[in-house]
């Protein structure tokens, strides 16, 4: 026999069931269902999938894990399952039903209406790009198809290009397409893609098929002291035919020595090749054959096509005093430095090497200043700003020179003293003819130097700066003329080309310059 509390749990346990069923009863007026919808057109444009799922947290309770479900697509058609698919022959509205039958007894119905509309060909789009293709084989492009609406194109779709050639390639996936022609020209290439359930969609390019321009390829290294320079590199590789100057920049490390271009095969050029330092004053930009100046430099011709140049190693001019050179003169205030301007930014230079005509528009952040001691050996460079201004490092008291380096850009080298605590000024000019001194502002600084004018010229120059007799010497290094005037110099009678005039300045000491004879 039950004792009491058995009897007591039992009545408990049945008043519970009894209760929780009048709460389901009770609570089927609140129970509803979501119908979710989903287009999928990668399978088919009116492919739709439905889902029932409770609709909000009060209705849970109402259904369980037995809860059948059954569709009705408004095509006279059915389907059961929570999750369910269905394919229609067309666009159209659509009233959908689903029934959610649980094994509580509860039953819910729900409708929606479905707007099926169909896919416009007008809204259906395709591309392709086109890129040279294999770079070894000439007139072969490589062609990208891209889908811009993906849903109007599920497989099964056909893509047909068409090279403008006769041709044609047939595919049914949209996958890059490699295409050689035998001739240059003008091509139209299309891409037609036809899904089997709405109109086909056409893209057109025209094309340009050019015969590649072939390619030569220089290289070299650059060495200091015989290793690879720690610091990084600016490599210039100079056409001294056109204004085709290619520039790279090594990063440092173990490869920084190593430096290589790709150039037109044709025309054939001359070049000269300049290596920078950019980390380090202890050694000069250094043009190849081991020099600082550019027309001292080794010229070179493009190698035939697809052929390769080694270049013989650059070795970097070491710079007498390097680093050691004073960068505060609160430290040693018996030193001195020089600074100034370089202006005529973005001008264009014509000038003379060799057999070679020159010209190049000047570049004042490219260009670089060389100190030169008594014995016109190089002490250190500095670099010019963006601007044009440059200042140099502070020099002990002594003789020096300075000269703009710059390639395809002649320049005369300045004169000056240092004297204890001296701070100059020497401003430079870009001309037609090349770089010239503007101003030397003397403020225990000595500096002088000729100026031609007009510069270029046609039949008569003037000078400045200069006292006595000059000469004038042509570019191959041979005396033209001579005389003691200094205004209404006849030049008619020369030949066209660069000119360098020599003679004894105010101060009893050499100067230089150039001009250009038209």
């Amino acid at each position: 026999m039950k004792s009491f509390i058995q009897k007591f749990q039992s009545a408990i346990l049945v008043l519970g069931l009894i209760l929780i069923g009048q709460q389901f009863a009770s609570a089927q007026i609140n129970c509803r269902v979501q119908i979710i919808k989903t287009q999928n057109p990668g399978i088919n444009p009116y492919s739709v999938t439905f889902s029932a799922i409770p609709a909000d947290s009060i209705s849970l309770p109402c259904f369980n894990a037995g809860t059948s479900y059954t569709w009705t697509f408004g095509d006279n058609s059915q389907g059961t399952g929570q999750t369910v698919s269905h394919t229609y022959n067309g666009p159209g509205y659509y009233g959908v039903c689903v029934v959610a039958q649980s094994t509580f007894g509860n039953q819910i119905v729900e409708c929606d209406t479905l707007d099926l509309d169909s896919i416009s060909p007008s809204n259906c789009n395709i591309s392709f790009s086109i890129q040279p293709g294999i770079p070894a084989i000439p007139l072969t492009y490589q062609f990208d198809p891209v889908l811009i609406t993906p849903q109007c194109f599920p497989p099964g779709t056909v893509y047909t290009w068409t090279w403008g050639n006769g041709t044609s390639t047939v595919t049914q996936s949209p996958q890059p397409q490699i295409k050689t022609y035998t001739s240059p020209g003008t091509y139209t290439v299309c891409l037609k893609a036809a899904p089997q359930q709405y109109p086909a969609v056409t893209y057109c390019q025209t094309l340009q098929v050019v015969t590649p321009t072939p390619v030569s390829s220089i290289f070299g290294q650059v060495y200091a002291n015989g290793n690879c320079i720690p610091g990084s590199l600016r490599v210039e590789l100079v056409s001294l035919s056109d204004s085709l100057q290619p520039t790279i920049l090594t990063s440092g490390g173990p490869d920084s020595c190593f430096y290589w271009f790709q150039v037109p095969s044709l025309p054939a050029r001359n070049w000269v090749v300049r290596a920078t330092p950019l980390e380090t004053n202890d050694f000069l930009p250094t043009y190849l054959g081991d020099v600082i100046y550019y027309n001292d430099a080794t010229i070179f011709t493009t190698p035939a096509s697809g052929q390769s140049l080694n270049l013989p190693i650059i070795n970097l001019v070491p710079n007498i005093w390097g680093d050691s050179l004073d960068p505060d003169s609160s430290i040693n205030p018996s030193w001195g430095r020089v600074s100034g301007t370089i202006s005529g930014n973005g001008t264009l230079i014509s000038s003379l090497l060799g057999t070679n005509n020159m010209n190049v528009v000047f570049n004042v952040s490219r260009a670089t200043i060389i100190i030169l001691n008594s014995q016109n050996q190089p002490v250190g460079f500095v670099f010019v700003n963006a601007d044009g201004t440059y200042t140099t490092p502070d020099l002990p008291p002594g003789q020096y020179s300075l000269k703009v380096e710059y390639p395809k850009a002649p320049s005369v080298a300045v004169p000056f003293t240092i004297t204890a605590g001296s701070q100059g000024t020497v401003n430079f000019a870009a001309s037609g003819s090349g770089i010239n001194t503007v101003t030397s502002v003397n403020r225990n600084l000595k500096a002088e130097a000729m100026v031609v004018y007009p510069n270029p010229a046609s039949n008569k120059i003037s000078l400045s700066g200069v006292k006595g007799a000059v000469k004038i010497i042509d570019a191959k290094g041979k005396l033209v003329l001579e005389t003691s005037e200094t205004s209404n110099i006849g030049i008619a009678k020369l030949p066209s080309g660069l000119y360098t005039i020599t003679g004894i300045g105010n101060s009893n000491q050499v100067v230089t310059a150039r001009f250009m004879k038209n």
